[in-house]
């Protein structure tokens, strides 16, 4: 039975419909527009944050692109909601759409203030529009086309003759309801009739980016997840669009009717190592995806590549941390609370241990770690003397660029495998007593599926099922 499903999932396709035109459009995310001075000043004092002149550059490469006039956003367009910044928005908007771009956006948390009533709007604030306002604010970017709509803040548009957008909005609740699903499930339905792809965008990720993010930022995921993706993928949607991690991935989700749904998460414009620029090209056969990346003018990058700037600007916030935790602990609560939800109390009550544990994970290095663990002899002398931290660091730098380059038959893939199979012993009780399971067989696969994914997250093509 098994054979003959795989069999089956191997040589099903759906329909092909040749006599359409590819559609090529462009794919960006999280800009959190902001109009105010950032952390960075800018070079010759005019007071512009480093996410404005990525945005400005950004936008100025859109507009000058002749290839792509279609532009897709997925949620998180300004920071805070601010009237200010939302206003900021849509004057960069309006240089793509002088430039004859058509722009489709939807809006998620970062672009209002307050709670949601049952209505979908928010209490009025000074400084803030009301949640309800925006889709008549972003008239011009996809809720004024809707060709369908749902409680105003969801809509399907048409892209192109055959192709069309279901745009979703899960702000709350974070999960389908059954009237939700019917009406998406409907749109497919009626694009499928028409002989249209229908092809969807939604803020926050169906499918984990990683392993680890299902388990620490499960709340920021739409839910009942196995349950969405197999609808969804057997009433016929084939490729959905997302933000919100600041991730660049390309994950996949096959129902046992051997549909196939696949998620392309693309990572920020505001806070990224890369600052991605998705191209897509869709025709009846697979989907092409090319990842760009901004080039910024307008920038003092210190003497250093734009690349090595950036980079090092973003490594350092994770350093940041691990140098706090050996050498100030107050600095460190401040941090985990702000950008980890920790309980920062509890970081101050156990100062003690984690302040301990911050001057070992400081001076500790790959041999140093064989060594205590009777592994030396797995740790290639290349990688002997790397710290543990600088490691994590670059670990976490690779899983927000997209790309996860550590198999067990590279050095530092094979020293993991070995350290994590040496802690097996302890880690299965530890697990238990934290109540914590995994998305993995053990911890050392979860390990190292953080560190290796042999799925391309960047260049891609996707094949049409």
């Amino acid at each position: 039975m098994l054979i003959t499903s795989i069999f089956s999932c191997l040589f099903s396709v759906g329909a092909a419909d040749v006599s359409k035109d590819p559609l090529k459009f462009i794919v960006i995310t999280d800009t959190h527009c902001n109009v105010t001075p950032g952390m960075l000043a800018d070079p010759d004092g005019a007071g512009k944050s480093f996410g404005s002149v990525v945005l400005d550059s950004v936008f100025e490469q859109l507009a000058e692109n002749d290839e792509f006039d279609v532009i897709l956003i997925a949620g998180d367009l300004t920071n805070s909601g601010a009237k200010s910044e939302h206003d900021g928005f849509l004057q960069k908007l309006q240089v793509l759409k002088d430039a004859g771009k058509k722009v489709f956006v939807i809006t998620a948390s970062h672009d209002y203030r307050g709670r949601i009533d049952e209505t979908g709007a928010t209490d009025d604030r000074d400084g803030y529009y009301n949640r309800a306002l925006l889709p008549a604010l972003y008239a011009d970017y996809g809720f004024g086309q809707a060709i369908a709509s749902y409680k105003s803040m969801n809509y399907v548009a048409q892209l192109a003759p055959g192709y069309r957008l279901l745009a979703l909005n899960l702000d709350s609740p974070r999960y389908f309801t059954d009237e939700h699903m019917a009406w998406a499930l409907g749109q497919i339905e009626d694009a499928k009739a028409a002989g249209d792809e229908i092809i969807a965008m939604w803020h926050y990720p169906l499918l984990a980016p990683t392993p680890i993010y299902g388990i620490v930022a499960a709340k920021d995921m739409i839910g009942n997840m196995s349950q969405t993706a197999a609808a969804l993928a057997d009433g016929g949607l084939r490729f959905a669009f997302s933000g919100h991690t600041h991730m660049q991935n390309i994950n996949y989700f096959d129902t046992p009717g051997c549909n196939r749904l696949y998620e392309i998460n693309t990572g920020s414009l505001y806070e990224s190592p890369v600052f991605p620029i998705r191209e897509v090209v869709l025709n009846s056969e697979n989907m092409t995806i090319h990842t760009g990346f901004a080039e910024i003018s307008g920038w003092d990058f210190e003497g250093k590549t734009q690349d090595q700037y950036i980079a090092d600007k973003f490594n350092s916030i994770y350093g940041d941390v691990f140098n706090y935790m050996a050498t100030d602990i107050e600095k460190f609560a401040d941090i985990a609370a702000s950008n980890l939800n920790a309980n920062r109390d509890t970081i101050i009550k156990n100062k003690f241990l984690i302040n301990t544990a911050g001057k070992i994970l400081d001076k500790i290095t790959f041999g140093k770690i064989g060594c205590l663990l009777l592994c030396g002899n797995y740790v290639d002398k290349s990688i002997k003397d790397k710290k543990a931290t600088d490691f994590v660091i670059e670990a976490v730098h690779n899983i927000y660029a997209g790309d996860e380059p550590y198999s067990q038959d590279t050095p530092i893939g094979r020293a993991v495998q070995k350290i994590m199979g040496r802690l097996e012993w302890i880690s299965k009780p530890l697990l238990k007593l934290l109540k914590v399971e995994l998305p993995a067989d053990s911890l050392t696969d979860f390990v190292m599926s953080l560190i290796y994914d042999p799925t391309p997250d960047n260049n891609a093509v996707l094949t049409v099922k």
